[in-house]
Protein backbone atom coordinates (compact mmCIF):
# COMPACT_ATOMS: atom_id res chain seq x y z
CA UNK A 1 0.00 0.00 0.00
CA UNK A 2 2.76 2.65 0.79
CA UNK A 3 4.62 1.69 -2.34
CA UNK A 4 1.07 2.24 -4.21
CA UNK A 5 1.34 5.46 -2.73
CA UNK A 6 4.34 6.54 -3.52
CA UNK A 7 3.82 5.72 -7.45
CA UNK A 8 0.67 7.57 -7.49
CA UNK A 9 2.20 10.42 -5.85
CA UNK A 10 5.09 10.42 -7.96
CA UNK A 11 2.75 10.44 -11.22
CA UNK A 12 0.90 13.04 -9.74
CA UNK A 13 4.40 14.87 -9.25
CA UNK A 14 5.53 14.11 -12.97
CA UNK A 15 2.25 15.53 -14.37
CA UNK A 16 2.97 18.37 -12.21
CA UNK A 17 6.47 18.51 -13.26
CA UNK A 18 5.62 19.14 -16.42
CA UNK A 19 2.99 21.39 -15.75
CA UNK A 20 5.58 23.30 -13.98
CA UNK A 21 7.81 23.44 -16.60
CA UNK A 22 5.27 24.56 -18.91
CA UNK A 23 4.18 27.48 -17.45
CA UNK A 24 7.09 28.37 -15.35
CA UNK A 25 9.36 27.28 -12.24
CA UNK A 26 6.74 29.12 -9.57
CA UNK A 27 4.27 26.62 -9.61
CA UNK A 28 6.86 23.86 -9.66
CA UNK A 29 8.18 25.80 -6.37
CA UNK A 30 4.83 25.90 -4.95
CA UNK A 31 3.81 22.41 -5.53
CA UNK A 32 6.70 21.47 -3.39
CA UNK A 33 5.32 23.42 -0.47
CA UNK A 34 2.97 20.57 -0.06
CA UNK A 35 3.70 17.95 2.75
CA UNK A 36 3.36 15.11 0.36
CA UNK A 37 5.90 16.70 -2.30
CA UNK A 38 8.47 18.01 0.84
CA UNK A 39 10.52 14.87 -0.12
CA UNK A 40 10.96 15.82 -3.34
CA UNK A 41 11.54 19.21 -2.56
CA UNK A 42 15.12 18.61 -1.47
CA UNK A 43 15.76 16.26 -4.78
CA UNK A 44 14.87 19.59 -7.06
CA UNK A 45 16.64 21.94 -4.77
CA UNK A 46 20.09 19.71 -5.69
CA UNK A 47 22.03 21.86 -8.27
CA UNK A 48 21.87 18.63 -11.15
CA UNK A 49 18.06 18.54 -11.00
CA UNK A 50 17.86 22.42 -10.89
CA UNK A 51 20.18 22.40 -14.05
CA UNK A 52 18.24 20.03 -15.51
CA UNK A 53 14.98 21.51 -14.96
CA UNK A 54 16.27 24.95 -15.64
CA UNK A 55 17.28 23.13 -19.61
CA UNK A 56 13.97 21.89 -20.07
CA UNK A 57 12.30 25.45 -19.30
CA UNK A 58 14.86 26.76 -21.83
CA UNK A 59 14.05 24.17 -23.97
CA UNK A 60 10.41 24.10 -23.62
CA UNK A 61 10.64 28.50 -23.80
CA UNK A 62 12.34 27.96 -27.45
CA UNK A 63 9.94 25.53 -28.57
CA UNK A 64 6.81 27.64 -27.78
CA UNK A 65 9.13 31.07 -28.70
CA UNK A 66 9.13 28.61 -32.62
CA UNK A 67 5.89 27.87 -32.48
CA UNK A 68 4.64 31.24 -32.41
CA UNK A 69 7.32 32.67 -34.81
CA UNK A 70 5.27 29.26 -37.03
CA UNK A 71 1.62 31.25 -36.05
CA UNK A 72 3.16 34.69 -36.86
CA UNK A 73 4.26 33.21 -40.53
CA UNK A 74 0.83 31.43 -40.83
CA UNK A 75 -0.72 34.32 -40.50
CA UNK A 76 1.00 36.42 -42.68
CA UNK A 77 0.60 33.67 -45.37
CA UNK A 78 -3.21 33.67 -45.23
CA UNK A 79 -3.24 37.20 -45.87
CA UNK A 80 -0.69 36.92 -48.33
CA UNK A 81 -3.05 34.61 -50.01
CA UNK A 82 -6.38 36.23 -49.34
CA UNK A 83 -4.85 39.11 -51.21
CA UNK A 84 -3.33 37.25 -53.57
CA UNK A 85 -7.19 35.55 -54.08
CA UNK A 86 -8.59 38.92 -54.26
CA UNK A 87 -6.17 39.94 -57.10
CA UNK A 88 -7.39 37.58 -58.69
CA UNK A 89 -11.26 38.37 -58.52
CA UNK A 90 -10.42 41.55 -59.33
CA UNK A 91 -8.95 40.77 -62.80
CA UNK A 92 -11.50 38.30 -63.62
CA UNK A 93 -13.58 41.00 -62.97
CA UNK A 94 -12.16 43.21 -64.84
CA UNK A 95 -11.38 40.82 -67.81
CA UNK A 96 -15.36 40.19 -68.21
CA UNK A 97 -15.74 43.94 -68.45
CA UNK A 98 -13.45 44.66 -71.11
CA UNK A 99 -14.66 41.42 -73.31
CA UNK A 100 -18.39 42.37 -72.50
CA UNK A 101 -17.68 46.15 -73.62
CA UNK A 102 -15.46 44.98 -76.42
CA UNK A 103 -18.59 42.67 -77.84
CA UNK A 104 -20.79 45.53 -77.64
CA UNK A 105 -18.35 47.66 -79.12
CA UNK A 106 -17.67 45.03 -82.04
CA UNK A 107 -21.94 44.29 -82.37
CA UNK A 108 -22.17 48.44 -82.71
CA UNK A 109 -19.42 48.91 -85.40
CA UNK A 110 -20.39 46.00 -87.16
CA UNK A 111 -24.28 47.90 -87.66
CA UNK A 112 -22.27 50.52 -88.45
CA UNK A 113 -20.27 49.38 -91.46
CA UNK A 114 -23.67 47.39 -92.60
CA UNK A 115 -25.77 50.53 -92.78
CA UNK A 116 -22.86 52.19 -94.91
CA UNK A 117 -22.57 48.99 -97.05
CA UNK A 118 -25.99 49.40 -97.56
CA UNK A 119 -25.77 53.22 -98.66
CA UNK A 120 -22.93 52.69 -100.93
CA UNK A 121 -24.73 49.30 -102.49
CA UNK A 122 -28.25 51.45 -102.97
CA UNK A 123 -26.01 54.30 -104.35
CA UNK A 124 -24.35 51.93 -106.89
CA UNK A 125 -27.28 50.25 -107.69
CA UNK A 126 -29.49 53.46 -108.25
CA UNK A 127 -26.45 54.99 -109.77
CA UNK A 128 -25.40 58.47 -108.71
CA UNK A 129 -27.42 61.39 -109.14
CA UNK A 130 -26.69 63.82 -111.65
CA UNK A 131 -25.93 66.72 -108.47
CA UNK A 132 -23.49 64.39 -106.81
CA UNK A 133 -19.69 64.79 -109.12
CA UNK A 134 -17.44 62.07 -109.14
CA UNK A 135 -14.91 63.11 -107.31
CA UNK A 136 -17.13 64.02 -104.73
CA UNK A 137 -18.36 60.12 -104.37
CA UNK A 138 -14.57 59.65 -104.46
CA UNK A 139 -14.28 62.16 -101.46
CA UNK A 140 -16.90 60.70 -99.23
CA UNK A 141 -15.87 56.90 -100.28
CA UNK A 142 -12.47 58.04 -98.65
CA UNK A 143 -13.93 59.75 -95.83
CA UNK A 144 -15.92 56.58 -95.01
CA UNK A 145 -12.90 53.86 -95.78
CA UNK A 146 -11.12 56.26 -93.23
CA UNK A 147 -13.46 55.84 -90.79
CA UNK A 148 -13.96 51.89 -91.35
CA UNK A 149 -10.00 51.82 -90.59
CA UNK A 150 -10.11 53.99 -87.44
CA UNK A 151 -12.98 51.89 -86.28
CA UNK A 152 -11.18 48.54 -87.21
CA UNK A 153 -7.85 50.24 -85.50
CA UNK A 154 -9.78 50.75 -82.49
CA UNK A 155 -11.38 47.00 -82.71
CA UNK A 156 -7.72 45.69 -82.89
CA UNK A 157 -6.20 47.68 -79.90
CA UNK A 158 -9.58 46.15 -77.50
CA UNK A 159 -8.85 43.13 -78.96
CA UNK A 160 -5.12 43.53 -77.53
CA UNK A 161 -5.78 45.05 -74.36
CA UNK A 162 -7.84 41.57 -73.73
CA UNK A 163 -5.04 39.75 -74.52
CA UNK A 164 -2.86 41.40 -72.58
CA UNK A 165 -5.45 41.07 -69.27
CA UNK A 166 -4.64 44.47 -68.25
CA UNK A 167 -6.94 47.01 -66.70
CA UNK A 168 -8.27 49.50 -69.08
CA UNK A 169 -10.50 52.21 -68.97
CA UNK A 170 -13.37 52.93 -71.16
CA UNK A 171 -13.25 56.55 -72.69
CA UNK A 172 -16.78 57.82 -72.00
Amino acid sequence: SSARDKERVESQLNKYKIFAVLNGREILEHLLLFPRFQYERRKWREPANEKALEARMDETSAVLATEKGLEAKYEAMSKLLEKEQSLREETQRTNRLIERELNETRARWKSEVEVLQKKLSNALANGLDEGIKAQDFEDRLKREKSAREQIEKKLHMLEEELKKGTPWKSEV
